[in-house]
């Protein structure tokens, strides 16, 4: 048994969300962890509960040195669950010995474990216990399935690491009323989007999004639009990857998932940056699902001026979803992310995380070097390894690649700087839980499929909320247009709406 080869970057992430976080406590917690999951035939045999265990399994395979798959329905269903999480994590234990903490898929599962998480779905509709087993639907809606894995990996992880754990009591929510209103519950069967939609980003949100949409009936083309290939220290946070898939780029990935996937989605990948996919292929997309990481990458999107966005996000105690058209009543995406007050520049950030010091020299070095995409000079490398007491030959591999790289995966993904030398990260470094990403993309693909069906919600409605709390009785808030936004300028909506005459 033996915690993943991306530790460092799930405790860089549990190191946001746990108050006083210890590295070393944090790990000796998990290696004592012994959680499971367990169903019955109901799950085994119904889309939604197959849905519902293999994002659950997606989900524990990442953190946890120890999982337990337990089962009394035959078919083989336990051991392709297990199978995919040693492809998630090699060195896992797929223990038969005894569990401490379960969630138990459907009303019918064997009992196991000391302390038991019972999760089930209807349709749109994810429900959570402490108590009392809950069934899984027959549909082929996979959005309230995957927002029960989410809730019961998110309690899961809660009652391991919390002092006092903030448990969610007896819980039955509908996605479809969250985003759209009262009574809202929609046939998900031969739906079809026959506009043009992207879907901008293919990190751990946008890994959320695929997984939900390859398990939907839908007939669509969807345009994937990312430039990266998948990194070791992804696989801490992203649902679809494997070990195997090291290397491989995110958008031929998405492409395999939803070609193997319960629709008849037509996925056109696009290996570049959204400003180079608008260059090449137009600039009028009638649905795009933002995904991005930054900030600055949603604003030059929002420029682009889609017909309408779904717009995902993860940050230090919060994840959720909102919805844009640039010229409706709410917010348009550049509202929601304009900035307040000083800000630390982009290089200075760089500098400082190499723990370098904060002068003009540095400054001055790094900028030129970020700006044009050039790599490091050996001294740099020579004095982030002194500063950051690293050795060189883990830098070395940096020397020929661009210094962004060593950034983002050095620093930011632990590949080089780890958490222990790190102490606790700071905000720009922020990496999600994998279920507070994973949610946060079930939400974008659902505020999509209600768009496609007709379904639209009022623009100026945010969903949001903290993964490490129980679900919160009011998640849905508003937001107004931010006055200094370019949305409120009679030039710029002009140009959006001839760009989109009302349809007959």
């Amino acid at each position: 048994m033996a915690l993943a080869e991306y530790f460092d970057r799930a405790a860089q992430a549990a190191a946001h969300a746990i108050a006083g976080f210890d590295p070393g406590a944090f790990r000796d917690t998990l290696e004592r962890a012994h959680v499971g999951v367990t169903f019955g035939a109901q799950a085994a045999t119904r889309a939604e509960g197959r849905a519902l265990l293999d994002l659950t399994v997606r989900l524990l395979a990442r953190l946890y040195p120890s999982v337990r798959i337990a089962t009394d329905s035959r078919g083989g269903l336990d051991a392709d669950l297990a199978a995919t999480a040693r492809e998630i994590n090699p060195r896992i234990d797929i223990s038969e010995g005894e569990v401490s903490h379960v969630i138990v898929v459907g009303d019918d599962a064997p009992r196991v474990g000391r302390v038991a998480f019972f999760v089930g779905s209807e349709q749109w509709q994810f429900g959570f216990s402490a108590a009392t087993p809950i069934s899984v639907g027959r549909s082929p809606n996979p959005i309230g399935a995957g927002g029960a894995a989410c809730l019961g990996a998110a309690n899961l992880f809660r009652s391991i690491v919390q002092p006092t754990p903030q448990l969610d009591r007896d819980l039955r929510v509908s996605v479809a009323e969250l985003l759209a209103g009262a009574g809202v519950v929609p046939d998900l069967r031969d739906v079809r989007d026959d506009g043009r939609t992207a879907l901008a980003g293919l990190g751990a949100i946008g890994n959320g999004v695929v997984w939900t949409l390859a398990r939907t009936p839908l007939e669509a083309t969807l345009h994937t639009v990312d430039a990266q290939v998948h990194e070791l220290s992804n696989l801490q946070r992203y649902v679809l990857p494997r070990v195997a898939d090291v290397g491989k780029a995110k958008v031929d990935l998405a492409r395999e998932h939803l070609a193997a996937g319960a629709g008849r989605i037509t996925c056109v990948p696009h290996r570049m940056r959204w400003g180079a996919f608008v260059n090449a292929e137009g600039f009028t997309w009638d649905r795009v699902l933002v995904a991005l990481d930054s900030a600055h990458d949603r604003r030059l999107l929002q420029s682009s001026l889609p017909r309408w966005i779904a717009n995902g996000w993860t940050q230090v105690g919060d994840l959720g979803v909102s919805t844009h058209r640039f010229d409706g009543s709410g917010p348009c995406l550049i509202c929601l992310y304009l900035e307040h007050g000083q800000v630390m520049s982009e290089d200075e950030q760089v500098v400082r995380a190499f723990g370098l010091s904060v002068d003009d020299p540095h400054l001055k070095l790094v900028r030129d070097l970020l700006y044009r995409g050039a790599p490091p000079p050996r001294t740099l490398l020579e004095e982030i390894s002194h500063a950051r007491s690293v050795d060189m030959t883990l830098l070395e591999p940096y020397a020929e690649r661009p210094l962004r790289a060593l950034y983002v995966d050095g620093v930011c993904g632990g590949g080089v700087i780890s958490l222990s030398q790190q102490a606790t990260p700071g905000r720009d470094a922020h990496v999600p839980l994998a279920h507070q990403s994973a949610l946060a993309g079930i939400f974008i693909a659902a505020a999509y499929l209600l768009d496609v069906l007709g379904i639209r919600r009022d623009t100026r409605q945010l969903l949001h909320l903290n993964p490490m709390r129980r679900f919160p009785d009011e998640p849905v808030r508003e937001f107004t247009k931010d006055a200094r936004c370019v949305c409120n300028d009679e030039a710029f909506v002009g140009a959006y709406r001839a760009k989109y005459p009302p349809r007959a």
